[in-house]
Order: structure tokens, then sequence, then C-alpha cells
């Protein structure tokens, strides 16, 4: 497992790198099921939740043939079937074209690696599934529409993510795109680095390859590749939009606040419960917290002149303001609706710009709001790295989503007669004993 880090993280970095293009592209096929195991998990803990069904009383359209590879297989209920990647990966040249996408080839080495990648990731809900009781099979619906079983949803998900790579790929070569000889020269350094961290001082880029094949099925030239796509990814967002969304246009930046129903607003929160607890303050203290809501906004309507309004709200904000999140958000939120409680919104769609409210009340306690302009440089979120990303960001991402979703959707994709019909169903054998305890567990 050691020695796999590495390997798993660099192709893992590409992944992570283009989540802002899937979740454009909404759910892959196998989301649902993490969602169902949250709500189980909420029932059974007594948290709420509904458990999502384990399968389907039905037959789901166009999952005929899964069915029928797989009704040998499951005819004995107890058995724990596994999946021989070894047999599956050698069951064809792994220097096989499988598929083209607008000409760009994709090898039976490189579908193997996302086809096990995805296999992987629904093995590993189906373990969580039986952790609950509940019994999950490859031939049950990836989809609660039940459009293809999950045994289909590997090989799809696995096309769809080499066409997201030749897609990238594609397109830097459509708009003559190359990476600096800086980038070049830190991509080499990288994997001078691998190979001494792994294999070894003064071993060569065969050792590494060896070691790549026998723990990833991968080779040295597809691990350099996504390695490349990845610096591929980031710098043609860097060209188009700036690393941090600096080159994107106050106008685009705005209306991508307005098309998605952002609302600006600060506030000054006078809580009316114990953080710690989230108990009911007594009366008296609740009934002094109103006082010096209605006292504060009393004292900055009076004030007429916008910069001098802010100045004092902030001043008071700083003094008075007991909202948790004022640390990452000292000059307030920016926010869908949807986002925050009904009370506040509400509070923020009775205002004009610069408009100070009654105190507002929600669970929270109570707020003195302040309706606000958009901003494109305001906070809207942070990333889970914690960088904080503003309008500009938001629409780049988008836009650079929709970019790429487009070509792929337009991409002329040519799958192999070898690899049409292709099922994981012709690979799956009965777990060793051994295997099978411990897939209890």
């Amino acid at each position: 497992m050691m020695k796999r880090n590495r390997i798993f993280i660099i192709v893992c970095a590409f992944v992570l790198s283009m989540a802002m293009l899937f979740s454009a592209c909404g759910q892959s096929s196998t989301d649902w099921m993490t969602d169902a195991v949250n709500d189980y998990e909420a029932e059974v803990t007594g948290q709420g939740g509904e458990a999502a069904p384990a399968g389907s009383e039905e037959t789901p359209e166009g999952a005929e043939d899964a069915l029928s590879a797989f009704a040998e297989l499951y005819s004995d209920p107890d058995a724990t079937y596994v999946i021989d990647y070894d047999a599956m990966f050698k069951s064809r040249n792994p220097e096989e074209v499988v598929m083209t996408v607008n000409g760009k080839e994709v090898s039976w080495n490189e579908y193997f690696y996302w086809i096990r990648y995805y296999a992987e990731y629904i093995q590993y809900y189906m373990d969580m599934y039986k952790y609950y009781g509940m019994d999950i099979r490859w031939t049950d619906p990836a989809d609660e529409e039940g459009t293809m079983t999950l045994a289909d949803s590997v090989t799809t998900d696995a096309k769809n993510h080499m066409v997201s790579i030749c897609t990238i790929e594609n397109y830097a070569e459509e708009v003559g795109f190359t990476l600096p000889e800086e980038i070049e020269k830190q991509m080499e350094a990288d994997i001078r680095a691998d190979i001494a961290e792994y294999c070894g001082e003064g071993a060569t880029e065969e050792d590494f390859d060896a070691l790549l094949r026998e723990t990833d099925y991968l080779s040295l030239d597809i691990y350099k590749r996504y390695s490349r796509i990845n610096y591929l990814y980031q710098n043609l967002f860097n060209v188009l939009y700036g690393e941090n969304g600096e080159k994107v246009s106050d106008e685009d930046a705005l209306k991508y606040l307005e098309d998605n129903s952002y609302m600006r607003a600060n506030h000054i929160l006078f809580m009316t419960i114990d953080p710690a607890t989230g108990e009911a303050l007594d009366d008296d203290t609740v009934a002094e917290k109103l006082a010096l809501a209605e006292k504060t906004a009393a004292e900055l309507r009076k004030i007429k002149d916008t910069k001098k309004l802010l100045k004092r709200f902030s001043e008071l904000k700083t003094k008075y303001d007991e909202d948790t999140g004022k640390a990452a958000y000292p000059d307030g939120y920016v926010f869908p609706s949807g986002q925050m409680v009904a009370e506040f919104e509400d509070g923020w769609k009775s205002l004009a710009d610069y408009e100070i409210s009654d105190p507002v009340l929600t669970t929270y306690g109570y707020h003195v709001m302040i309706r606000l302009p958009h901003d494109p440089d305001a906070t809207v979120e942070y990333s889970d790295e914690g960088t904080a990303l503003n309008a500009r960001m938001k629409y780049a991402n988008s836009a650079y989503s929709d970019l790429l979703q487009e070509r792929m959707d337009n991409a002329d994709i040519v799958l192999s007669d070898s690899i049409i019909g292709f099922s994981i169903a012709d690979f799956l054998v009965e777990a060793p004993e051994e295997t099978a305890e411990d897939a209890g567990e």
C-alpha cells in the first residue's frame, strides 16, 4: 500500500482537479449510492432520513443481458463474489486501441485502469450496504431511474472519464496551447523524485515502469500522460481565466451572481441561544438582546452617508456580532436562494441596497441586516482546501466546465468491436473463504 500511495495520489489529483467539470455534468451514475448509504445510516441511528432500496423487484430497462450474464453466478445467495482484475487485464493486449475520441486513441491499459477504479468505488459502497444488512449486487440499478445496472455503470463511467481526458488534450491542441518549459522541467523532476522514493536511488525509469505495472496495471507512459493532463487542465484554466479568476470581467462575474439568484448582506447577530448547547436563553436575556438590536438598528438608520454607514456598521459588528462565521465572512455573506433560513432571506428581499432592517428574528437570534450590492471580489464560499472563492472564480469554474462539457457532448467517440458489449460479469469469481469472511466484517 505504501508504494501505491504516490501513484494513486497523482491520478486522484487529476480526478479531484476535474471535480468542477463533473459537478457541472450532474451526478455520476453511482453518486446516488453515497446518498442512500448516508440516509440509511441516519435512519438506523434514529436521526431521520429514508433508506434507499437495496435493489428493484423489476428488471431495469436495458439490463436483460447483464442479468443473464449474472444469473448463474448469483444462484448461491450466500456466496461472495470478487472481480478477477488480473484475468480482466490479460483478456486483451494492453496496447490495443479500444476507443478513440475525436481521433485521440485510448488503449486497453488506460480503459482498464478506470474500469478498475470505478469498480473498486462501487465495491466500497457495496461493503457499506452490507454492513447495514443490505445486499447489493452488480445486477442492481445504478441510478434511481433504473436505466443501467451497477455493472453497466462501471464501463460507462470509465468511458466517460477517458472522454474527459481526451477532451482536455484535444482542446489544448485546438487552441495551440503547450505547457511552459518550467512546467515540463517540474514534471521531469517529479518523475525522478518518484523513482528515487519508490524504487531507490539509482533506479531507472524501467524499474519504475515495472513497479507501476505490478501495483496498478499502469505503464509509465500512462502515468506521465495523466501527470501532463493534470498540468494541462490547470494551466489552460489559468490562461483563460487567471489562477484566481482575475481575468474574469466585472460584467461576467456580476452576471453570474444575478443569473444564479445570489444575494449579498451583512448582519449583526444578537444570539438568543447558547451556541454551545443550542438551548434558548432566559426571557430577560432575550429581551435585553432585542433592546440592543433595536438600538443598534436605530443608530445605523440615522446615518445617511454610505461610507460612514458602512464604517459604523463594521464597528458595531466588531463590538456586538455573535455570529460564529464572522471570522470567515467579516464583510457579510453572498448566498443563493435557499441557503439561509427563510426569515433571513425574506428580510434581505424587503430591503433596498444599503438599507438597515428592523431586528429579524430567526432560530439563532436577532439580526440587524444591511443589504449590499454585489461585488465581484466578495467571498462567496470556500473550497475544500480553504481557499476563498469570489464571483470571478465561481464564474470561471462554471464557464470552464461548460466549455469542456460542450466538447465532450459533441465528441466523436468510436468504440472498437472488441470492447462493445464488454461486461465485468465475465470476470466475477466466487471469493476465497478468507476473502468472503473479510468482506462480511
